[in-house]
């Protein structure tokens, strides 16, 4: 279990470091677009990723309460 945990927070951290990434990449076409669809467009990726991370930083918080309880119990 402690290493099935331990797998999940490092995958979510994973996930989570390439969302970042793509987020940037979105923020900087945002600086230099001017077309209102454009933008609305990249609004709706940066929103779609936000959730992402909000997912798995909920699943990523999870397993890191549960992998503490555990191993505070050894």
């Amino acid at each position: 279990e402690i290493n099935r945990l331990e797998k999940k927070i490092n995958s979510c951290n994973k996930e989570l470091e390439k969302l970042s990434k793509q987020e940037q990449k979105l923020r900087e076409k945002i600086e230099n677009e001017r077309e209102y669809e454009a933008l609305a467009a990249i609004q709706v990726d940066l929103d779609a990723i936000s959730a992402q991370k909000e997912e798995l930083e909920e699943e990523w918080l999870e397993a890191s309460d549960k992998l503490e309880e555990l191993k505070s119990k050894m």
